[in-house]
């Protein structure tokens, strides 16, 4: 799906809440990554992929971030296929566009049991930025 980089990041990364301090922080790059090729192509296009046609798949929220599996804010597991030759998440990537894959989970505490899922429809996404497109950035703190 031919989309513009501009309706990504207004309608919808600057929507999203990100209370996690080590997620905020890489949503955060993003931000900053996206307004600046925004800054020097305002009419940059992005791809979508709906994976899954966004179809809820299963994960377990795994303990870590100070909380344990049980809680609503555990993170969840995170392993998706990257296996060479195969058909996975980098099949669905451009070489030359910034992609975003979209996704839906149900989220349990149980590997692998679907029918414990107690958060239905949870969104999931992955923002890529082609090599072409990447510049190094670095953020200073200062006390």
């Amino acid at each position: 799906m031919d989309v513009p980089l501009k309706a990504i990041l207004e309608d919808f990364l600057l929507e999203v809440s990100v209370k996690d301090p080590v997620d905020a922080g890489e949503h955060s790059a993003m931000l900053i990554a996206a307004a600046a090729l925004l800054r020097a192509d305002p009419n940059l296009k992005s791809d979508v992929f709906f994976m899954n046609n966004l179809v809820s798949g299963y994960r377990k929220r795994d303990a870590g971030r100070g909380v344990n599996s049980a809680h609503p804010f555990a993170p969840i597991n995170q392993y998706f296929s990257q296996s060479a030759n195969g058909v996975n998440d980098r099949s669905f990537c451009s070489d030359s566009r910034v992609s975003l894959q979209l996704r839906r989970f149900d989220l349990g505490k149980m590997q692998r049991d679907k029918s414990n899922a107690d958060i239905l429809g949870v969104t999931w996404f992955a923002l890529h930025f082609p090599s072409q497109l990447k510049k190094d950035l670095t953020i200073e703190v200062r006390n």
